[in-house]
């Protein structure tokens, strides 16, 4: 077992409200920090007091920083996997509900989004990043096989990068950006549910 596996292993999981409440905001903090600074520049003191907690909390429920990037990269990747798994409880999901869905999940994602590809970005991680990215890729193209399009394996390589967009899009000062991708999303799986049909 890598010493990676065995810090995330040692984090240690909330059992009252309160300490989930401060586990989120100790997770918030150490996204925040690691989308700026990268996993090297981070550090535990930055990130607690990022989140108005005491070095000691962190540390209570993060035994490491590594445990603390675990954490965030497996909370991303959970939630990933549950925002694609609820769309495809969609029976006949139109291409309208797949791209809202999708840019709608990128937009929840954002903050934890950017420290995840922080995180991911070292060679340490690369397994993991192409794991999350084919995670994603299977989804999204087991969405596009239910709405009938064509070449979805394809298809879905192209819509995750047009994803990586939205954070930046919604970033932006100029209206409408988000609805402009979403329209861009749903008139390309609807070109595709159609040439399937023809």
């Amino acid at each position: 077992m890598s010493s990676q596996k065995a810090s995330a292993a040692s984090a240690r999981e909330p059992v009252r409200d309160r300490g989930k409440a401060r586990v989120k905001a100790l997770l918030d903090a150490g996204a925040a920090e690691f989308a700026e600074r990268g996993f090297e520049g981070a550090t535990m003191t930055a990130i607690a007091a990022r989140a108005g907690a005491a070095i000691g909390s962190l540390y209570q429920f993060f035994p490491s920083k590594e445990a603390l990037a675990d954490a965030l990269l497996a909370h991303y990747g959970d939630t990933l996997n549950q925002g694609i798994a609820a769309l495809a409880g969609i029976e006949k999901p139109s291409p309208d509900a797949i791209a809202s869905g999708l840019v709608d999940l990128m937009i929840d994602l954002r903050s934890v989004r950017a420290a995840a590809g922080a995180l991911s970005e070292g060679p340490q991680n690369s397994d993991h990043r192409m794991r999350l990215r084919g995670q994603m890729r299977r989804g999204i193209a087991d969405l596009l096989r239910g709405a009938g399009a064509e070449k979805p394996d394809a298809k879905a390589i192209v819509i995750l990068h047009m994803l990586k967009a939205v954070a930046a899009l919604a970033d932006d000062s100029t209206p409408g950006l988000v609805d402009e991708m979403r329209r861009a999303i749903t008139l390309y799986i609807a070109d595709a549910a159609s040439r399937s049909e023809r």
